[in-house]
């Protein structure tokens, strides 16, 4: 049997349909945001950096050659 848990943790602009890498307003300039996908196979966890997702709000795909995936928001 195998166990695949997914987590996503992904910030969305949905007036520019795009992911958010960054937020403004910090004291020392922009806010870096790390969107990631957490990936648990049977108890190997792999993070994925998901900023390059291709966003058509409200869908979301990424797809870096080992890990993909298409998620409605």
């Amino acid at each position: 049997m195998v166990s695949v848990i997914v987590f996503f943790d992904i910030l969305i602009d949905r007036d520019n349909y795009a992911v958010v890498t960054s937020l403004t307003g910090g004291e020392n300039g922009p806010i870096p945001v790390e969107n990631r996908m957490t990936i648990n196979i049977n108890d190997e966890i792999t993070e994925v950096n998901v900023d390059s997702a291709t966003v058509n709000y409200p869908n979301v795909r990424f797809d870096n050659g080992q890990y993909s995936f298409n998620i409605s928001l």
